[in-house]
């Protein structure tokens, strides 16, 4: 059993915030259409391709992490992973966890859609193993 459409979006989260190599494992022409909208999500590559270096895990608690990597500009990308096998986790980013203060504008990579100006922290329920992918836009960078 391979992973779930959940666990490859997250896999690759990772990859892209830990600006590792992206090289395929597997036979291009077999993949799904989900599969191909993961991989040439252009937000996530260009996370991962950003030159600022890698992103680190800033925060474990109760089978959820919180991973985040410096972007050129200003922004940051982060990743709010749920561990559990079974159970939703609310996990919130207080945004001095990652050195920004203000009103930030917080992007869905995946879901390719602006979720709205936070200020102090953002919070969201995450199913069980799953995660959600986001770019917070600072203040210079909202209009970009």
């Amino acid at each position: 059993q391979g992973l779930t459409q959940e666990e490859q979006k997250v896999h690759f989260a990772l990859w892209c915030i830990m600006s590792s190599p992206l090289i395929l494992g597997n036979d291009p022409t077999h993949m799904t259409q989900d599969e191909k909208d993961i991989i040439l999500n252009r937000d996530a590559i260009r996370i991962n391709q950003d030159t600022t270096g890698q992103g680190t895990r800033i925060k474990v608690s109760d089978n959820t992490e919180i991973w985040a990597k410096k972007l050129s500009g200003g922004n940051i990308a982060v990743l709010l992973l749920n561990r559990n096998k079974s159970e939703n986790r609310n996990i919130n980013l207080n945004f001095g966890e990652i050195g920004i203060s203000g009103v930030v504008n917080v992007r869905d990579v995946y879901g390719k859609k602006d979720m709205g100006f936070f200020s102090q922290s953002f919070s969201e329920q995450i199913k069980p193993q799953s995660g959600l992918f986001i770019i917070i836009k600072t203040k210079n960078e909202q209009n970009k």
